[in-house]
């Protein structure tokens, strides 16, 4: 389980040209997740909401009927 901005910084650190201009891929990196099938969101740890956004892989995440719809 991740957040989108460990995503990002994994992102700088490996590809370092995306330091130079991030609220272009920024967007990008977000409507990816969104769109693509193999990520979801998963429910808050303990409850927790600070802001942040979890996703996972599908196959990493619990059974699909398990988690809440509007996710």
């Amino acid at each position: 389980m991740t957040t989108v901005n460990q995503v990002y910084t994994y992102s700088v650190q490996k590809y370092p040209f995306y330091g130079k201009n991030p609220s272009k891929w920024k967007n990008v990196i977000r409507h990816w997740l969104c769109l693509n099938e193999d990520f979801v969101k998963v429910p808050y740890p303990f409850g927790k909401h600070d802001g942040e956004t979890f996703w996972t892989l599908r196959k990493y995440a619990k059974k699909e009927e398990e988690l809440p719809a509007n996710l």
